[in-house]
């Protein structure tokens, strides 16, 4: 029997319970009751794609948190996302990003892999600040326009 993996795709957790398919979004109190219950999950996005796993402090008093792993090319990365709490879909993004900084592999090459040679393309802080909720359409050569909005301004200091 093939094992189901639960799988986050763009803000939605996709898993199996009772072989029936079931999706729960993510940010909601309904993907927290998951994670409390869950010990991976595999995240997919244009920024990257991992396999996030709940591990405990190895002196066993700092309590679960969540690790992402990905590996390429036979090199094992990982990052550290965070305690259940901080699992939102702009951490699980940065993370992603975060993994594919460390293998060489630039935003461009993650949000827009078909981008004709030299087009202009937005920076990783950019792409960051873009979530996938954001991201409009893909085009017909596989880009993806962004929606972007300008930062917030700093307050007074």
């Amino acid at each position: 029997m093939a094992q189901n993996h639960p799988t986050v795709q763009e803000d939605m957790l996709i898993y199996q319970l009772d072989e029936r398919t079931q999706m729960i979004t993510l940010d909601t109190s309904e993907w927290y009751t998951w994670l409390l219950t869950a010990s991976t999950f595999t995240f997919r996005s244009p920024f990257g794609t991992f396999t996030a796993r709940k591990e405990r402090a190895g002196n066993n008093r700092g309590g679960w948190y969540w690790k992402a792993y990905r590996r390429r090319g036979g090199k094992l990365l990982s990052a550290y996302i965070g305690k259940l709490e901080s699992l939102t879909i702009e951490r699980l993004h940065a993370v992603a990003a975060q993994l594919n900084r460390e293998d060489g592999i630039t935003s461009s090459q993650v949000i827009y892999p078909n981008a004709p040679e030299g087009s202009p393309l937005p920076d990783l802080s950019t792409a960051l600040y873009c979530s996938l909720a954001r991201i409009a359409s893909w085009n017909a050569t596989g880009c993806a326009t962004l929606l972007t909005r300008p930062a917030p301004a700093a307050g007074p200091g």
